[in-house]
């Protein structure tokens, strides 16, 4: 991911993240998938790889949705609890961006990968 910024202006410690997240197949299917796992990235500084989704062995074949869940109005849930009763932020993803920052139009790129590595 790139930094933000507005031309010459930048975001001075803005933080961009994507929260653990519900993870379907794409596709109905009476057997149960081994869905991949949803990881929380943080991004704090610009051009790193972080993990989003992370397949174990023989797990997450196929293809697959992230879905960041809300609830009936719309608000994104603020916590999940794992099967092993770990509490992770949920929701969509957020920017963080601190005071004494200028106003402006920031934009960032964020560059995908899909990698078949151990």
């Amino acid at each position: 991911m790139s930094d933000f910024s507005d031309g010459e202006k930048k975001l001075k410690g803005a933080i961009f993240s994507f929260p653990v997240s519900a993870v379907y197949s794409d596709r109905f299917s009476e057997e149960e998938e081994a869905a991949p796992i949803s990881k929380e990235a943080v991004f704090d500084t610009s051009n790193v790889e972080l993990p989003i989704l992370v397949a174990e062995p023989d797990t997450g074949l196929g293809s697959w949705i992230i879905f960041f869940d809300t609830d009936d109005r719309g608000i994104s849930y603020p916590w999940l609890m794992d099967k092993n009763g770990n509490f992770h932020r949920y929701g969509g993803p957020s920017l963080y961006v601190p005071s004494g920052n200028l106003a402006g139009n920031y934009v960032a790129a964020i560059t995908w990968s899909l990698r078949d590595a151990p």
